[in-house]
This record gives structure tokens, sequence and C-alpha cells, in this order.
């Protein structure tokens, strides 16, 4: 997919222009899929670069997840700002067609780490 955002500030409003670009694709092949996007941001003179990965695996009726993150920001008037790098592992299991249970865990070192656990059912109408 290809996706654009051209948001110029309103005349006489204090908002600044803000656009990105994004581009990306999935990929599938007997159990396993993988999945990729990029997205050039300029958001009010901030440069930033944002690069996802991502791959899932069926077993039976569960799927492992893993997805791995950067998000790189030029930003003139902050010093010394670095790249961000996360990680998430997840699994996701259908009990029934309505009931899956889910699980996962993100990292981003240096800024937070979180788990998750759920439980989805989606109610017929």
């Amino acid at each position: 997919f290809v996706a654009a955002l051209d948001d110029d500030a309103p005349s006489g409003g204090t908002q600044e222009p803000y656009s990105t670009t994004k581009f990306g694709g999935a990929f599938k092949t007997g159990s396993m899929k993988f999945m990729l996007q990029y997205e050039a941001i300029d958001d009010r003179g901030i440069d930033v670069t944002v690069l996802y990965v991502a791959g899932q695996y069926t077993i039976g009726k569960s799927v492992l997840v893993l997805q791995i993150g950067n998000n790189d920001e030029d930003d003139p008037a902050a010093a010394n700002v670095d790249a961000s790098t996360y990680m998430a592992v997840g699994l996701i299991h259908k009990f029934t067609k309505a009931t899956r249970l889910f699980v996962g865990y993100r990292s981003n070192p240096d800024i937070e780490s979180v788990f998750t656990l759920g439980v989805r059912h989606d109610f017929s109408t």
C-alpha cells in the first residue's frame, strides 16, 4: 500500500503544516506472514523516519507475532536525540470463532516495557 497526507496550516491559524508518506506491504506463504512499513513524516519542521518489520506464524489455533520497529527523529531544536527501537512478541489463541486470548510483551530500551493479557469476545447481533 501507499498512503500520503499533506495538511497545510490553516490560513490565519497557529498550527504548522504536517505531511506524511507511508509505504508498506505484506507477503504470506503457508503458515507464515511477513509485513514491512516505512514512513517519512514532516511534523511541523521535525523530520521523523519510521520503519516497522513484523512476522506471524500460525500453529493450529494460535498465531505467534514478532515485531521490530525503529523511530528516528531529527529535531533541530533538541540535542542528541537518538533513534528509538522497540521489539514486541505476542500470541493470539482462538478458542472459538468469537473468543480469543491474547498475550504480549513490548520493550523500548530506556523508555518502557509493557506486558498485556486479555480476552476478546465478539458478540453476534
